[in-house]
Order: structure tokens, then C-alpha cells, then sequence
């Protein structure tokens, strides 16, 4: 995080796994954690594990600045899923996987950086 910002909002998500034939469950996003900060989104996730083991090897940090976000809309899926989706300003596109029990959290993040971009968007002009 950006000395002296404080967190605005976060969204915890559970690792979402996917049954397969009722007797397996494949594992589709691991946990997940975002923080919305005045100057960026963070999202720290666990990373996909080794076949090989169990253990865990740290987290994955993605420091996203708001000002590389041209928007973002959440996608419904046709499951109980839904993606977080950032546009960037190089024209690359993030999905970020969640529950659809995160909507209410989902919908206040996006309105939140909504919020900050247009002030962002005035103070430049």
C-alpha cells in the first residue's frame, strides 16, 4: 500500500470450488482479498497450488492504480459466480472470480472507485 492511504473498502472471498460428478471438487478460484484504497485496488490471492503438494508458497500481490482503470463492470456467469472486470487504460482487461454472495460488496467497490475516478477526473481539469 501507498504510504499514509487508508483502506476505503475490502471484499474477502473463499476459495470457490466446482464439484465435479459429486465425488471430486476442483478447485476454481483460491482465496482472495481486495482493498480499495483513495490511489488503488489491491488484490492479494493465494497462488495456485504445486500437484506435487499442499503447501502454501506466499501470496500474489497485483497493485492496480486507479488512474490505469478506463472502467469496471461486474459479469454475471451462469453459475452462483460472477467476475469483477477491470478495462486499463492499455486496453488489457483483469477478471477477478467471485461468489455471488459478494454482490452487495461488489456493487459498493465499484461504486467507490466510480466515485474516486470522477474526482480524479475533476482535480485534472
Amino acid at each position: 500500500m501507498i504510504k499514509g492511504q487508508t483502506i476505503l473498502h475490502s471484499i474477502y472471498q473463499p476459495q470457490i470450488r466446482e464439484s465435479l460428478f459429486h465425488l471430486f471438487n476442483k478447485i476454481r478460484s483460491e482465496t482472495s482479498v481486495s482493498i480499495l484504497t483513495r490511489k488503488e485496488l489491491i488484490v492479494i490471492h493465494e497462488p495456485e497450488k504445486l500437484q506435487s503438494t499442499d503447501e502454501h508458497k506466499g501470496a500474489v500481490w497485483q497493485f492496480i492504480p486507479l488512474s490505469s482503470i478506463d472502467s469496471l463492470y461486474l459479469k454475471d456467469n451462469d453459475d452462483e459466480t460472477m467476475h469483477l472486470v477491470l478495462k486499463l487504460r492499455s486496453n488489457d482487461e483483469m477478471k477477478f472470480l467471485f461468489s455471488i454472495l459478494n454482490l452487495k460488496d461488489l456493487e459498493e467497490l465499484r461504486a467507490i472507485v466510480k466515485e474516486l475516478k470522477n474526482k480524479i477526473y475533476l482535480k485534472s481539469h
